[in-house]
């Protein structure tokens, strides 16, 4: 029984794949519904904190919107332990109204439970990142 429920359950690192490609696509809706009704996500770049799937959502929606031809590349992908991810993500970008290109590699640190999100949190420092998937790991046991 243990075994079936295994399969059953879904692969943190194939969500997460899903999850870069809804962002890809600028997919609000199909974002959400990824996040469990309390999720956080935390931009330590932007030094931004938001708790619940609404709040969340509504900045998700004021980021995809503020570009043009955004981008979202996963580079690399690894589960840390058990619900917990570490995605490395190539984001570039036209801001709306402007000529200019950006372009950003950032990792994401993402904890699924029960093929939710509970806790997303993106680093421009990718050690940063590491250290906190594995914090986060040993956190959970």
């Amino acid at each position: 029984m243990a075994q079936e429920e295994e399969r059953r359950a879904p692969d943190p690192v194939e969500l997460t794949r899903r999850l870069v490609a809804a962002f890809d696509r600028g997919d609000v809706d199909a974002i959400e519904r990824f996040g469990a009704d309390d999720a956080v996500l935390e931009a330590t770049g932007l030094g931004i904190r938001f708790e619940g799937r609404k709040a969340i959502s509504g900045f998700v929606a004021d980021w995809l919107g503020s570009f043009e031809d955004l981008t979202f590349e996963v580079l690399e992908v690894d589960a840390v332990s058990v619900g917990i991810v570490l995605v490395l993500i190539d984001q570039s970008g036209r801001p709306a109204g402007t000529l200019a290109t950006i372009q950003q590699l950032e990792a994401w640190v993402i904890e699924w439970v029960d093929g939710r999100i509970t806790q997303l949190a993106s680093y421009l420092d990718i050690g940063q990142a590491r250290a906190a998937a594995e914090h986060l790991a040993a956190e959970r046991g």
